[in-house]
């Protein structure tokens, strides 16, 4: 049986190495393909790596938002300095 989705696009090899055992796992056109001996085993497999796949891009979001603070904070300190040297003159 075969499942085929471009849900896993956004994972490299080495991740889906991880998710599933390598008899189960192909790459075709630009896609991972995933083969189960049955329905049940296949859905679950699809199941977890969704699971997955959320926690990653939660983990990315989280990243993303902290990065953004950080530079917020950069902005704001440096215009303060800025600000503070310019009425210094």
């Amino acid at each position: 049986m075969y499942f085929v989705t471009p849900l896993y696009q956004d994972m490299d090899m080495t991740e889906m190495q991880t998710l599933f055992p390598e008899d189960e796992l192909r790459f075709e056109r630009s896609r991972f393909v995933i083969t189960a001996a049955d329905r049940e085993r296949g859905l679950l497999q699809i199941k977890r790596a969704r699971e997955i796949l959320a926690r990653k891009s939660e983990q990315d979001a989280q990243s993303s938002d902290r990065s953004k603070d950080l530079l917020t904070h950069y902005l704001t300190t440096s215009l303060r300095q800025h600000s503070d040297t310019r009425r210094r003159r």
